[in-house]
């Protein structure tokens, strides 16, 4: 590298051109990390759904009244919603503060959800099927 009037001058722009183009990435990139947090939980939490729609199916199957215990895991600043008014009441609903990220349904058998129950943080469930309707109990 020569050491002459030219290398001083250029030095600055290079600076100059090399910060304006981090600065215009860091939004597209920070964007990128919130998007794929998002995406982990989402997986994270219908993993979560999963155990316990397998749950209920196997209650269901067993004899009627049976229960089975589980642990759920939900990610921080996430719910899941089991149950609801209407059509609702055979799904469950995913949230990330606000956000409907993902749902849930019965689809054989059609089973439906007795109560609403919203679940965050790391609990344990009892889950028991009585004439095609899930009752779920935290413990």
């Amino acid at each position: 590298m020569k050491m002459d009037r030219r290398g001083i001058t250029a030095l600055p722009i290079k600076l100059l051109i090399i910060t304006t183009i981090v600065a215009l990435s860091l939004p597209m990139i920070m964007d990128a990390v919130d998007t794929n947090d998002d995406m982990i939980n989402t997986e994270h939490m219908e993993s979560e759904s999963r155990k316990i729609v397998n749950a209920a199916t196997a209650t269901y199957y067993s004899m009627n009244g049976a229960t089975k215990i589980i642990e759920i895991s939900v990610p921080e600043d996430c719910t899941m919603i089991l149950g609801g008014y209407g059509d609702d009441a055979y799904g469950i609903h995913m949230y990330c503060g606000t956000e409907l990220m993902s749902q849930q349904w019965f689809e054989k058998p059609i089973l439906s959800f007795t109560n609403i129950s919203v679940i965050s943080d790391d609990c344990v469930l009892s889950i028991t099927t009585v004439d095609k309707r899930i009752e779920v109990t935290a413990l």
